[in-house]
């Protein structure tokens, strides 16, 4: 019985080893000794047409090579699709180099499509570090051409180490640097007219098959009919098992597969009806084993029959060393299935059945699909899809989940809730909001009183609608104990209740409550098959921190997050394309624009292998907000015109809000007034109005408020930014948003510099200096531009707000000449671990305290020493009490 395929991207074992041939293999010391010379060659290319005799070349030199030398992987069109091929790769490599195969397997946890360039850098790396010779040989790699896997090969065969070499079996030529290897000798091409027999190897194999006696002449008929073709050489020797005269083989004529067809029949014919019953029954099948097989033809003997047709030699390749699973030649499977056509017409769809109800039973879903599929029995495949479609939800697999949602037939949907819940959130995740919003009504249309937990699961997904779309939750109908209506045994729903509850929260301004949301939705789910929401719940937390006007924290969160995401082999899916977009806002808000471009675009990059269409704009959009700050105008025109079309093509309207929102910072930095009005009105339009009572207002209003008070101040209407700053800096402090208040704060200072009270623009100033002290907050401190340069240089002078000014005034292009002495800037948890050494803690104390690695500790003392230019903890110590760091 096959292992349970708990994963749908589990590969058959039978793909990693070599297809077994139990014929005599004619000695051919010109192909066989190159087994010998490939601990000398990077790259060995065997390319000629079907059943020219390369895997069983290829299968001859596996054989020869030493114990654990050599890895196999028979590839198929389906390793095409990146998370497949890097699948296939882990699976072949996991048992000859175990560090290389453990780390592909944890990459396959995460969302598909697998990111292949990074699947690659992983086997380079590991491959660099084995220090035995090691061989990959990769059978049927045809199916690879166009597609990112062929490039992925590329890219492995032209950066591998001297200790690898790779082999290809392939029916055309793939797009391979095998040129330059050549003019090196450190490559070998094999083709057609080296893989020809011939007439005194051709001689040999087919007197062998009649008894010796056989007549020269035909020995050359058959040799030049079949132009020393291996498998046409072969269907000629069974016919001589047969009738060992050869006289009917003196009339073979034309091509390969007409000889092929000729010779099949003839083999064919000559065996016992129930034996070509079988054959023609399994031929539907992409591999089998005896169960499977039993199952489809309705013989109860089937292990018997292929004893009988391995002994028999009848292109039956053996899959894995314990004679399990089998499959054809494939040019014999097709032989069998034009035969099973015309006798049997209109079967296949009953053994497709027969097979789906095997492979369904034995957990092998993903085949089980597939043969429902082919078979046209969609009811049964929307069934196995219901099954099989929440292993998808937990990996963050929606691309699949829609392409196999997208196979069944109109209506479909409609009858099945189950169905409806899977789509919307697939929908809703790839950026198809409209669609995701009909799926979630139709299921709702069908709801019963008393099925709470559909009830709180389409809340959820309401709820992450309107986050997708608007970063406004849909939370009308979210209960506040929404969780408990969830399903105890389903922790990845779970995670998104909390999610789904962190959202509303921090919506409501209660940020605190809402990083504890997201806390609970890490915690449970800290398992491989949850990878999408454990990762949503970390980026959520960073997202929050920068709000809250903490940067540097956010910083240490997210590159926490993304290291647990590097262990875990999650760390090529959408959710790390969340984190690295995250971390790139939390970076450009610490003015290190050239660090939150490069996360931005590893973001981006993620987000478009994945179609995490409904982030990808807000990466886009933040891109160029971090590329117009770092004066590329070029690259940020080019990123806003993307994150629009995104925006106007998926009717994704946060990403609208933050391109509207970059082109008035564009205009008002650009002193163009107007322009500016004009785009805050725009905005304004599409914003929720505050309320009269004064409270704390929208997240988004506020941000437009900001821009708002720039404005203002551009037309000298300093009053009135001293008021309207006033508001915001009251709802920002409420809701716990500093980086919003500090903002405020700044305009104000800005605005009471304008009216000539000196005294109130200090007082704004440390204010605001205060709220983000020992974060590296920057960017805000920039929303009044030049104004309020020499005010701020001034307060460079205070030791205790030193190192939150000197990086303000570095912005704005002054350096700090109130000191004679340049104040370091140490991040937060920086500012932590040399609180924690004045104290005495060893390193293992101080990651107790701070729950982070010993590792991790000594990477921040590095960090520390360098700044603070000292050796030792001592002298860290006393140069943070001389820069009063510690305060």
């Amino acid at each position: 019985m096959p292992t349970r395929e708990d994963d749908l991207r589990v590969v058959p074992p039978t793909k990693c080893w070599p297809p077994a041939c139990h014929m005599r293999l004619v000695a051919r010391d010109r192909l066989s000794s190159v087994a010998g010379r490939l601990d000398r060659l990077r790259l060995v290319c065997v390319t000629a047409p079907a059943g020219s005799g390369k895997s069983t070349l290829m299968t001859q030199w596996h054989g020869m090579l030493a114990e654990g030398e050599a890895a196999w992987l028979s590839l198929e069109r389906a390793d095409r699709e990146p998370a497949n091929f890097a699948a296939a790769l882990a699976a072949a490599l996991k048992g000859r180099v175990p560090s290389l195969g453990a780390a592909l397997q944890a990459i396959l946890s995460s969302p598909e499509p697998v990111l292949l360039r990074r699947t690659v850098d992983h086997v380079l790396v590991e491959l660099a570090m084995h220090d035995r010779r090691f061989v990959l040989m990769l059978d049927d790699a045809h199916h690879l051409i166009g597609s990112g896997a062929e490039e992925a090969l590329a890219r492995l065969i032209a950066q591998a180490p001297p200790s690898l070499t790779v082999v290809v079996g392939s029916r055309d030529r793939l797009s391979l640097p095998i040129s330059r290897l050549l003019l090196s000798g450190s490559a070998l091409e094999i083709g057609w007219d080296e893989l020809r027999f011939t007439a005194g190897e051709a001689g040999i194999l087919l007197n062998e098959a009649a008894g010796d006696g056989l007549g020269a002449d035909i020995v050359d008929v058959v040799t030049r009919r079949t132009e020393g073709w291996a498998t046409g050489l072969q269907l000629a020797a069974m016919t001589l098992r047969q009738r060992p005269d050869g006289a009917d083989l003196r009339s073979l004529s034309g091509r390969s597969v007409d000889v092929a067809n000729y010779l099949l029949e003839d083999v064919f014919s000559a065996l016992a009806p129930s034996d070509r019953d079988f054959l023609m029954n399994t031929s539907v099948l992409d591999r089998f084993s005896a169960g499977l097989a039993e199952a489809v033809s309705g013989r109860d003997d089937a292990r018997a029959i292929i004893e009988r047709l391995e002994h028999g030699n009848l292109f039956l390749l053996r899959l894995d060393d314990r004679r399990e699973w089998f499959r054809y030649h494939h040019l014999f499977q097709e032989f069998l299935q034009s035969r099973l056509d015309v006798a049997h017409p209109g079967r296949r769809d009953d053994l497709y059945r027969r097979a789906a109800h095997w492979c369904e039973a034995a957990d092998l879903l993903r085949e089980a699909m597939t043969y429902a599929r082919r078979g046209r029995h969609m009811e049964h495949l929307a069934d196995l899809l219901e099954r099989a479609g929440r292993q998808m939800f937990r990996h963050g697999d929606f691309k699949s989940l829609r392409d196999w949602l997208a196979v069944l037939p109109p209506g479909t949907l409609q009858n099945r809730r189950e169905l409806c819940v899977l789509a919307g959130w697939a929908h809703a995740y790839l950026g198809e909001i409209a669609a995701a919003r009909t799926c979630a009504a139709m299921a709702a249309s069908s709801l019963a009183p008393e099925d709470r937990a559909t009830r709180a699961e389409l809340a959820v997904m309401r709820t992450t609608f309107g986050v997708i779309q608007a970063d406004e939750p849909e939370s009308h109908d979210l209960p506040s104990n929404v969780v408990d209506h969830l399903p105890s045994d389903k922790p990845a729903l779970l995670g998104f209740g909390h999610v789904a509850v962190g959202y509303t929260l921090r919506a409501e301004g209660r940020l605190d409550d809402a990083l504890a949301a997201f806390e609970r939705g890490i915690a449970i789910t800290e398992r491989p098959e949850t990878a999408l929401v454990n990762l949503l719940a970390r980026f959520n937390i960073g997202a929050l921190l920068v709000f809250m006007g903490r940067p540097a924290s956010a910083e240490e969160r997210l590159r926490q997050s993304l290291e647990v995401a590097r262990a875990r082999g999650w760390d090529e899916s959408i959710g790390a394309g969340f984190l690295n977009v995250q971390l790139g806002i939390a970076l450009r808000e610490q003015n290190r624009l050239r660090d939150s471009i490069a996360a931005l675009g590893r973001g981006i990059e993620l987000l478009e292998a994945g179609e995490g269409y409904g982030y990808l704009g807000v990466g886009l959009a933040e891109r160029a907000r971090s590329h117009r700050a770092a004066g590329n105008g070029n690259a940020a025109a080019q990123d806003r015109d993307a994150a629009r079309r995104l925006a106007d093509e998926r009717g994704i309207t946060r990403v609208r809000f933050r391109v509207d929102l970059l082109d008035a910072r564009t205009a008002l930095g650009g002193g163009r007034l107007d322009e500016a009005l004009a785009c805050l009105e725009q905005l304004r339009s599409g914003l929720v109005p505050p309320s009269d009572d004064g409270g704390v207002l929208n997240e988004k209003y506020e941000i437009f408020l900001v821009q708002w008070c720039r404005l203002l101040h551009g037309q000298l209407r300093m009053a009135e930014v001293v008021r309207v700053a006033g508001l915001g800096v009251g709802s920002a402090l409420a809701a716990g948003r500093h980086r919003n208040a500090v903002a405020f704060l700044v305009l104000q200072a800005a605005a009471w510099k304008g009216l000539g009270v000196p005294g109130k623009v200090r007082d704004k100033l440390v204010r605001a200096l205060e709220l983000v002290r020992g974060e590296g907050c920057v960017r805000p401190f920039l929303a009044a531009g030049t104004t309020l340069l020499d005010d701020l240089a001034e307060l460079a002078g205070d030791r205790a707000l030193a190192a939150s000014v000197v990086p303000v005034l570095a912005a704005l292009g002054r350096h700090s000449e109130a000191t004679d002495i340049p104040i370091p800037v140490l991040r937060y948890r920086e500012t932590q671990i040399i609180g924690l050494l004045t104290h005495g803690l060893r390193n293992r104390e101080i990651g107790e305290r701070l729950r982070i690695s010993e590792e991790t500790v000594k990477w921040y003392l590095k960090q520390l020493y360098e700044k603070l230019e000292v050796r030792s903890r001592t002298e860290a110590v006393q140069k943070a009490r001389e820069y009063n760091l510690l305060a």
